[in-house]
């Protein structure tokens, strides 16, 4: 085997290569080249174009089921809510009359929440459960008080 001297480096350091070994400096240049050209062939190939595309269509998919199962959940809590509705025989100054009143509210809350945007059957199926939300509100207040004014019990 034939031994090479290398030039000596900064710290006066010689190195001795073997013959047809890269110098560290060349093999090191080298790889910086050939990183260099293979990230130009990529970014050629616009690859991470491509990605950034198709991530959103994904996105979107995932959102829209995820809009699904929540405004199928306020329907079953809409139809839960009915069921009590129909069911109650008290008073408006009641703790339970409330906590009707309340579930109405935050179910209303709920749906103005949920993001339809683009999706006109959604957005009018929202709405026409929010005006029948709004209704159960106004048919629990008359069954409180049949002609529609409050009590005097109720106001204070």
């Amino acid at each position: 085997m034939q031994y090479q001297t290398a030039p000596a480096t900064t710290s006066g350091e010689a190195h001795i290569l073997l013959a047809g070994c890269y110098d560290q400096k060349e093999r090191n240049e080298e790889i910086l080249r050939k990183l260099d050209n293979g990230i130009l062939r990529i970014q050629g190939m616009n690859l991470h174009k491509q990605h950034q595309q198709t991530k959103p269509e994904t996105e979107v998919l995932l959102n829209q089921d995820k809009k699904a199962t929540t405004f199928h959940r306020l329907q079953q809590e809409l139809e839960n809510l009915k069921k009590d509705i129909s069911n109650f025989s008290g008073r408006q100054c009641t703790a339970e009359y409330r906590r009707l009143q309340e579930r109405c509210v935050k179910l209303e809350i709920a749906l103005d929440s949920l993001n339809v945007d683009g999706k006109e059957d959604l957005r009018s199926h929202r709405k026409s459960v929010l005006v029948e939300i709004n209704t159960l509100s106004k048919n629990l207040f008359r069954q409180t008080h049949p002609d529609g004014v409050p009590c005097q019990e109720c106001i204070s």
